[in-house]
């Protein structure tokens, strides 16, 4: 799960399958290759033959589709979540804020909690475009955000972890 990167890695390892993958650069280059999952098909199969029942189901697979690659994944990701909620699991309240803003942030539009950090063309770490009026810290702390001060630290950490690797 993306979640937990050391488990991905030990179970990747352990397990005697390949997956081809291609991963498509922003200059348009596509690089065929070797993958840890099938991509979002066979999720996308369970979900459309009504396998993904309880809470857990849609949280897992919000995580799945997080990491899709388009802005319909995305949605879909922030859709799972929001039932995983409704079907109990109180903690996909961060999955769906995070999912929410990668998909505002995939069509152009400012993140609203400020779950996404990325930088571009190596310049600093960034949350930019992001509407940091639009809810309160409060409000954030209840989808298991952290509050602006602490979401600034965590951008600085960022900056300073990749600088300390220059």
């Amino acid at each position: 799960p993306a979640y937990s990167p050391w488990l991905t890695s030990v179970g990747a390892s352990t397990q005697r399958r390949f997956f081809q993958g291609t991963v498509e650069l922003g200059n348009g280059a596509s690089y065929p290759g070797a993958s840890i999952t099938q991509g979002v098909a066979t999720p996308r199969t369970l979900l459309d033959a009504g396998s993904v029942q309880s809470g857990d189901d849609f949280f897992h697979a919000a995580f799945i589709f997080q990491h899709g690659g388009k802005p319909e994944d995305y949605l879909l990701a922030h859709s799972l979540a929001v039932t995983a909620i409704a079907r109990g699991r109180r903690d996909a309240a961060w999955i769906a804020a995070a999912t929410l803003d990668r998909y505002l942030g995939a069509i152009g539009q400012k993140q609203i909690y400020g779950t996404q950090y990325w930088t571009r063309n190596d310049g600093p770490y960034t949350q930019e475009p992001y509407d940091r009026a639009l809810l309160s810290d409060a409000m954030r702390q209840a989808a298991g955000v952290p509050p602006l001060a602490e979401q600034e630290q965590t951008r600085l950490k960022l900056e300073a972890d990749r600088n300390q690797g220059d």
